[in-house]
């Protein structure tokens, strides 16, 4: 394990030193090793490593929080999980005594004839759609956990 941050050692990837700057040797090392044809993609390529150095770089090695904030990181997403399933299973036992009709039916109050008809679908889609995002945001949620 390589010695980073002052002598300590940290587990898993190493963490780079920030900011990432591509020189234009950099740019010209690596054409030099690649076969590009097209010349506007070489004239980009330069602009192209520095975007990439700047955003997503940076962001992918955003995940080395100290103890502290990663317990609190881990907190709230036990809590997403947590949340996320007992609301879920809270509209499906709602539907199973016929509670979403009731729901949908206070939610489009006021509304008659067709008006009454698309109001009723829409709700109720929306309805179904929240109990599969719910499920997402579960499963996103648990799996974020286990990263």
């Amino acid at each position: 394990m390589k010695a980073i941050n002052g002598g300590k050692k940290r587990k898993g990837l190493a963490q780079p030193t920030f900011p990432v700057r591509f020189t234009d040797r950099d740019v010209k090392a690596i054409l030099s090793h690649v076969s590009v044809t097209d010349p506007k993609k070489l004239e980009r390529l330069g602009e192209v490593l520095e975007d990439w150095a700047k955003h997503d770089i940076q962001r992918a090695f955003s995940i080395y929080p100290d103890k502290a904030v990663a317990r609190d990181r881990l907190k709230a997403i036990r809590c997403v999980i947590k949340r996320a399933a007992g609301l879920r299973d809270a509209l499906e036992n709602f539907e199973k005594f016929g509670g979403s009709s009731w729901l949908v039916w206070r939610l489009i109050d006021g509304c008659s004839g067709d008006d009454y008809s698309r109001a009723t679908a829409m709700q109720t889609r929306r309805l179904a759609e929240q109990r599969v995002f719910l499920q997402e945001l579960k499963s996103a949620a648990t799996v974020t956990q286990g990263a």
